[in-house]
């Protein structure tokens, strides 16, 4: 993936009171800041954030948490999880146009997800005969107030199962 995201360490904080694991929200390749043309993106606007290119067609919840925005206009959701963390994520910037066509949504604002419980169902395929791309982000909106931040060397991300993010509070 190269060079780490700002924020990102390769090791824990020396001084923390808890670790929680974000889990993989759909199957994805994790990508570089440099491989993504959006600004909001490539110069984390919206805090420490982590790109990839997605294969999955469910994105779950990375960790336990309330479901805060789902927009009707889907590939998007704001999570804030139970020790604080905002977390977005978004499977597109550019499918507002879609309106949320071929994205079920399987949950609303203000429900309370488990880890891994399912959020929306999505068709990668659909998304590229519209000429989208799968690339999408998870931005830890206020991840700079972490002790730590931590990123999975893994190339390959298998939703649900692979811890991809260390937050150290």
């Amino acid at each position: 993936m190269g060079q780490l995201p700002l924020f990102f360490t390769t090791s824990p904080p020396d001084e923390f009171k808890q670790y929680h694991g974000l889990a993989a929200p759909i199957t994805a390749q994790p990508l570089s800041l440099e491989a993504v043309t959006s600004l909001v993106i490539s110069q984390q606007i919206w805090g420490p954030t982590v790109p990839f290119h997605y294969s999955g067609h469910t994105l779950y919840a990375p960790a336990a948490c309330r479901v805060e925005t789902l927009p009707e206009r889907g590939y998007e959701v704001r999570l804030r999880t139970v020790f604080g963390l905002k977390i977005l994520i978004t499977l597109s910037l550019h499918t507002h146009h879609l309106m949320g066509e071929k994205c079920e949504r399987l949950c609303k604002p203000g429900d309370e997800l488990a880890k891994g419980d399912a959020i929306m169902h999505i068709h990668p395929l659909w998304l590229k005969q519209q000429g989208m791309q799968t690339t999408g982000a998870i931005a830890l909106m206020n991840g700079h107030q972490c002790q730590g931040l931590t990123l999975s060397t893994n190339k390959h991300w298998l939703a649900q199962d692979d811890d991809v993010i260390g937050v150290y509070v």
